[in-house]
């Protein structure tokens, strides 16, 4: 037998006695019916009804057939409740992905979700790169895009802008405003996903300075955070991350600025199950409370 579900269209003909009804009860036309009875008949070498003026009966191998259709079916059904049952539930595992660049701290919020439920367990991804929800490599993503794939589904939760800033220390080595040409730079690695932008805060620098002189890269934004504010030179960081430390400042005189849109993204077949609908809303609502919206 090739295709297990050729055993709704044969249960359906047993019970309702001819292909017309069986047709109306799984919505399909009277041609297909006849078409996979025909196909599971001819996958198992036997005829499983006695075609007669008044209907379909089942022959003698199709009453053998039944049985254990019927079991087959029940067990089938069983599962189905038992797997629906699981996404109902506000308990079990959520994937989450996040870049290690992305620019927020979600922590707190992390924290906060679950406090409420306890019965989730957060598993989070981080990785240099973009973790594939088609491929089911995560259940929800924090993404920085301008453009999620039509596949996935979520929320745009807001802004994150970007500004060049250094340490109030690195700062005070520079008797009057420094000039972009005369700073160290800890930048973010070419493989980070939107160093290429056209409109990148790297693609603005490099359009003003020719060779600005590069101390560290790294494609670890916390790592970034963590030299900048050390001293090692001047860079780019999202204003999220630079209100929370009190020693961050924005270089004096320096344009270069730009922002990008946030998602809570999953993928839409898993957009009903009810822990992961939870978590992005949760998720989703706090954002939007802390990030610019136009």
């Amino acid at each position: 037998m090739k295709n297990w579900d050729d055993l709704r269209y044969y249960l359906a003909v047993a019970r309702r006695g001819t292909v017309s009804a069986a047709a109306r009860e799984l919505a399909v036309s009277h041609a297909t019916v006849l078409r996979r009875i025909d196909q599971l008949e001819s996958d198992l070498g036997v005829k499983l009804f006695k075609r007669l003026q008044t209907g379909y009966r089942l022959s003698e191998s199709g009453a053998v057939l039944y049985d254990a259709a019927v079991e087959i079916e029940a067990g089938l059904r069983t599962l189905q409740a038992r797997v629906q049952g699981r996404d109902d539930e506000l308990a079990g595992t959520i994937r989450v992905a996040q870049t290690e660049n992305v620019v927020v701290d979600l922590y707190p919020l992390y924290a906060e979700f679950s406090a409420r439920h306890p019965d989730i367990k957060l598993e989070v991804l981080l990785s240099p790169s973009v973790v594939n929800l088609n491929k089911l490599e995560a259940d929800v993503a924090i993404r920085q895009t301008e453009s999620p794939d039509e596949l996935l589904v979520g929320r745009r939760v807001g802004r994150v802008r970007f500004g060049a800033y250094a340490s109030a220390s690195y700062l005070s080595r520079f008797g009057t405003s420094p000039a972009i040409a005369e700073l160290d730079w800890v930048l973010w690695d070419r493989k980070v996903s939107n160093w290429g932008l056209e409109d990148s805060c790297f693609h603005q620098l490099y359009r003003q300075v020719a060779q600005p002189r590069v101390v560290m890269e790294t494609a670890s934004y916390t790592e970034i955070v963590s030299a900048i504010r050390a001293g090692m030179g001047a860079g780019f960081l999202s204003d999220e991350i630079v209100h929370q430390h009190q020693d961050l400042r924005p270089i004096p005189g320096c344009t270069i600025a730009t922002s990008s849109s946030l998602w809570v993204l999953t993928h839409r077949d898993l957009r009903n199950v009810r822990r992961i609908a939870c978590f992005m809303r949760f998720i989703s609502q706090g954002l939007i409370a802390r990030l610019p919206q136009d």
